[in-house]
């Protein structure tokens, strides 16, 4: 995830992602995937959490 200098997590741009995709798929490689889904969602959920982003749900299983 991206932090600022101060070590807090960065504010982002709308549909920008706080995390590296390529990293995490090198996590998750060594996990099964049961199923996935990827889609647009408006957020309300405080400050941090609020307006149009991108979402990933993936639900993984260790083989």
């Amino acid at each position: 995830m991206s932090t600022s200098a101060a070590g807090t997590p960065a504010v982002l741009g709308p549909l920008s992602s706080p995390y590296d995709i390529n990293e995490l798929l090198e996590y998750l490689s060594e996990l099964e995937a049961i199923d996935a889904l990827t889609g647009l969602c408006n957020l309300d959920e405080g400050d941090r959490h609020k307006g149009l982003t991108r979402i990933v749900r993936l639900f993984l299983e260790k083989p």
